[in-house]
């Protein structure tokens, strides 16, 4: 009797550690982004772009340490266009501008805020071998932060932005990493096809094909097509085809 019992626990223990496995390898994208805000005595400024419905988890900085939000303040000049709760997370509601308030004690931050409507894309003939041939062009090319030219100096969401706006699709109103999540489709990480937007924490690239991306990389490598599209967490891939 007590074998039997022995039994039954290993292999309800084994069930256990491999739903928790299965768990574990879970579409990134469901999570919500952490974004750092450091409190000063002077009050420290800062630009963000969101598109409707996303959210950050706010984690604010005094110094190097990290504080809990039960300590912070959280205060939004706009609750229809942006909320932030007292847990510190940041949720786009509508398009609009906003300024988000943290404090703590005599120090504080601010946050302007710019949320964008999610742009239609209209359907087109193109493919996304089209995308990926014409990205590929400008391999070699070099990256410029906030730059838009293809051929003189791009940076990563302004080298997908330009790349689609070859073909008459219009991103440019979420010319930014994380707004980029909100473009076109959701597509999970296992179907992606040549010409989905893959997007990281702070990055975005072209999917190619064969397990790499096309992408305006940094100032040191300039516009590369030869990483593995899983250098890093994935948080959201995206078909706008």
């Amino acid at each position: 009797m007590k074998h039997k019992k022995f039994i039954c626990l290993f292999v309800l223990g084994l069930v256990f550690l491999l739903s928790a496995g299965s768990a574990g390898t879970a579409y990134a994208a469901k999570t919500t982004e952490k974004y750092t805000v450091r409190v000063t005595k002077s009050g420290t400024k800062k630009k963000k772009t969101m598109i409707k419905g996303q959210k950050l988890e706010l984690v604010v900085k005094n110094g190097t340490k990290n504080l809990k939000a039960s300590k912070v303040s959280f205060v939004s000049s706009k609750k229809k266009i942006a909320s932030v709760s007292k847990k510190g997370i940041l949720t786009a509601k509508k398009a609009g501008s906003a300024v988000i308030r943290v404090k703590y004690g005599k120090k504080s931050a601010r946050i302007k805020l710019t949320v964008r409507q999610v742009p239609v894309i209209e359907t087109t003939n193109t493919t996304g071998q089209d995308v990926v041939a014409y990205a590929n062009s400008f391999v070699g090319n070099p990256y410029v932060w906030r730059g838009n030219s293809l051929t003189q100096g791009v940076d990563d969401a302004g080298f997908v932005v330009q790349v689609y706006q070859h073909f008459g699709i219009d991103l440019s109103g979420l010319r930014d990493a994380a707004a980029l999540r909100g473009a076109g489709k959701a597509v999970e990480a296992d179907d992606m096809m040549p010409g989905d937007i893959v997007c990281y924490s702070g990055h975005v690239a072209i999917y190619t094909g064969g397990g790499t991306i096309v992408e305006a990389q940094d100032t040191e490598h300039g516009i590369t097509n030869n990483r593995s599209v899983y250098f890093g967490p994935i948080l959201a891939v995206r078909r706008v085809l």
